[in-house]
């Protein structure tokens, strides 16, 4: 699946402020790459070029994050992940380490307004020091085991990697929070300071400082085994799904529809099989079947997911792996004006976290149909978080909160409400 290594856009001019959670995910699902200059969104992996960042002014943005922020490192990984995708094996020619961290906690700095996630998605959206991480992240492209250390405040660190590659060749991961405050020196990365002196006019940069570093000198080194010779050795799943996909992927058997590798090598020789069977406990759903089937089977049957006997299931026609949407809402404190607006809109999974308060979640209830041309804005003039847009395109538009206007590319930019790709 492609996959941004970041993702934070802050462009009034396109009614966008938000973020996803980038952190681990270029070591953890890169496949093949989204973007390579969007600047506006923060997942650029080319050089930052001068000439190329009008979005900051044609957006309205509150100041150029990607100033002073290279991601060029991110492409150090690249060749091996492309070589071993393509080919099922990798031969390193050069090592390094790439890491990457914003350049002040969360808490030192205003958020800016943005949020994690976004309610124009009819996501459920989060205070965006819940989705990123104070952590400083590292990757490495080595052919042999060796020690990361970190150096915070004076102090130095050796927090361990994370993630180990199959044989020690390949790319190994770790990361180390800030608040956190060993072996020969083989490469080194000087990075910019981590302080609230960063903030910009008080506001943080969501958008990372991404740096990297290679090993003087070439090698050539082969992972020890092709794609098609390894199996899953580790992984999980979502939440009800935890303790099966653990025990089950570590044996080779991680289901894609319930379940996420998250290692491979040798495959583990799984135990002496029982010959019993199982299925889903009591109110579990058609996914506990052959999970349940196959850990009870290897004398792993954790009760209250599987059953010897068969139970009536819950059947649903909602997925158990989708995060979960808004229901019901009203509006927050300082906002009670907009609580019509709020109730309207929430139980359609548009619950901006500024201006209204989530009640209720559960399954996403799909939204009326917007009616081509129309849109609207709030009486007044004043920021309504795009309530009285999503509202009146869909013919409810409150004569006392709202106005119905005609919509262009001006009040109704980029489809505000309607969901686009995310880049996770």
């Amino acid at each position: 699946m492609p996959v941004s290594p970041w993702f934070y856009t802050n462009m009034p001019g396109y009614n966008k402020n938000w973020l996803w959670r980038g952190d681990d995910m270029w070591h953890d699902w890169y496949v093949q790459i989204i973007s390579w200059n969007d600047y506006a969104e923060s997942h650029y992996i080319a050089p930052v070029y001068s000439h190329a960042l009008k979005a900051f002014d044609v957006g309205k943005a509150p100041f150029n994050y990607a100033n002073n922020r290279p991601h060029d490192g991110w492409r150090l990984t690249l060749p091996f992940w492309i070589d071993f995708y393509k080919t099922g094996r990798a031969t390193i020619t050069q090592e390094g380490i790439v890491t990457w961290y914003r350049t002040s906690p969360a808490s030192a700095c205003s958020d800016g307004g943005t949020v994690g996630n976004t309610a124009s998605q009819l996501q459920m959206e989060f205070a965006p020091e819940a989705v990123m991480q104070d952590k400083i992240f590292f990757s490495a492209v080595l052919g042999a085991t060796a020690q990361v250390t970190v150096t915070l405040g004076g102090e130095t660190f050796s927090p361990g990697w994370s993630s180990i590659p199959d044989g020690d060749v390949g790319v190994y991961h770790g990361s180390i929070s800030f608040k956190g405050s060993g072996g020969n020196v083989i490469a080194r990365i000087d990075g910019t300071a981590i302080g609230a002196s960063s903030c910009n006019n008080g506001r943080t940069n969501w958008n990372p400082w991404v740096g990297s570093a290679l090993v003087p000198g070439p090698v050539s080194i082969t992972t020890p085994r092709p794609r098609g010779e390894q199996g899953c050795v580790k992984g999980t799943g979502a939440e009800g799904f935890t303790e099966l996909c653990e025990f089950n992927c570590k044996y080779d058997y991680c289901l894609v529809s319930s379940c996420v590798c998250t290692a491979v090598g040798v495959p583990n020789k799984k135990p002496t099989a029982l010959e019993v069977d199982s299925l889903p406990a009591r109110g579990r759903s058609k996914y506990y079947m052959e999970l349940c089937s196959s850990a009870c089977n290897l004398g792993y049957c954790p009760e209250q997911y599987c059953s010897p006997t068969l139970e009536p299931m819950v059947v649903s026609n909602l997925s158990e792996f989708l995060p979960p949407a808004c229901r019901a809402g009203t509006g927050r404190v300082g906002h009670e004006s907009l609580a019509g607006l709020c109730s309207y809109a929430c139980k359609f999974g548009f619950c901006p976290i500024h201006a209204c308060h989530c009640t209720e979640e559960g399954g996403l209830i799909e939204p009326p149909p917007r009616v081509k041309g129309v849109s609207g804005k709030p009486v007044g003039n004043h920021n309504d978080e795009k309530l009285c847009a999503f509202a009146c395109s869909r013919a409810w538009c409150p004569a006392d909160a709202c106005e119905s206007v005609h919509a262009t590319e001006d009040n109704d930019n980029d489809n505000d409400e309607e969901p686009e790709t995310n880049p996770s």
